[in-house]
């Protein structure tokens, strides 16, 4: 029963910005995990958040705090935030891949994730959000293009006049990351029965994570987390399962991200070789 009132009470900080934030500023010198919680844009960055948070003792440690790239947006800009961040916390980042991040992440003590996705997924995911979202940056490119057809293609190829250069170099800016200490979860791993994938995969990437960032789950922690981790019904989930872009790929579809990323595939071990 304590258990569960320990995850019914993580759940209430997860959902509650305000609560999340007074318990981020008493950690100041709590000596448990920081956690960089990274992701590339559109593979699953809510669904990692909730999990650190299902975690015990961990909590998200400002709501409004994201590392978004390199620049005074982003890295270089948050590293005070970062300085004073406590024990027990974790940030989220969409943050690629340079040697200087990583030198100053380690410098502050943080042990970092990094979250990827199917990349077709990611593609088809993209222009649907970024249609959605009034505000996003490529909304208006994708809106000016005539059918989803074509958005999807671009979304694939990418275009330089509007700062978005593809799936291809968007993974391969992240995926060093990988070879300098972070842990490489997917959302497949992570999203369980509920979204299409395996739920002995998914206790098994939550007990890894766990211990990734120095914490040790029980097996009815690891089950409790899982219970409570993928919402059908939030909004940040659009569909949230596994290949919908097997419904949205047509055969030219196929052949350009062959072109433009097959590689990333093959490297992220989505495929074996070009023959999908």
């Amino acid at each position: 029963m304590a258990l569960k009132d320990d995850l019914i009470r993580g759940a209430q900080i997860a959902s509650n910005p305000f609560r999340r934030q007074w318990l981020a500023l008493t950690r100041a010198h709590n000596p448990g995990p920081k956690v960089l919680a990274n992701s590339i844009p559109k593979s699953g960055t809510h669904l990692l958040m909730r999990c650190l948070d299902l975690f015990p003792g961990m909590v998200n440690y400002h709501s409004g705090l994201f590392i978004f790239g390199l620049g005074q947006t982003g890295l270089a800009g948050k590293q005070n935030a970062l300085r004073r961040m406590g024990g027990g916390c974790h940030v989220m980042a969409h943050l690629p891949y340079a040697p200087e991040a990583g030198q100053t992440l380690a410098g502050y003590g943080f042990t970092t994730v990094l979250m990827v996705r199917d990349p077709r997924d990611v593609a088809v995911s993209l222009y649907k959000f970024a249609l959605r979202k009034r505000r996003h940056p490529l909304r208006p490119y994708f809106a000016s293009l005539p059918n989803d057809h074509t958005r999807l293609k671009m979304a694939i190829i990418g275009n330089l006049d509007v700062a978005y250069g593809g799936i291809g170099p968007r993974f391969r800016s992240y995926m060093p990351w990988a070879e300098h200490g972070s842990f490489l979860l997917t959302f497949e791993d992570l999203v369980g029965e509920k979204g299409g994938g395996d739920n002995q995969r998914q206790q098994q990437t939550i007990h890894q994570l766990a211990e990734h960032i120095g914490l040790s789950l029980t097996p009815a922690q690891g089950s409790d987390v899982a219970a409570n981790l993928f919402d059908p019904h939030s909004r940040t989930f659009r569909k949230g399962v596994i290949g919908d872009w097997r419904n949205q790929f047509t055969p030219e579809h196929k052949a350009i991200f062959k072109e433009y990323a097959g590689d990333v595939l093959i490297a992220l071990g989505y495929e074996q070789d070009m023959n999908w």
